[in-house]
């Protein structure tokens, strides 16, 4: 893959795995982050 970007190939036309997700699963991926985020704002607390 990276050898056919530098020979030209434009990388905004290669499927992501975020544009394939189930818009479902992002509520919970959402929940997910707010979890992460509230457990390092404890931690540097």
């Amino acid at each position: 893959m990276a050898l056919q970007i530098l020979d030209g190939l434009d990388d905004r036309k290669i499927p992501r795995f975020a544009d394939e997700m189930d818009p479902l699963n992002l509520a919970g991926e959402q929940a997910e982050l707010d979890h992460e985020q509230m457990i390092e704002q404890r931690e540097l607390d």
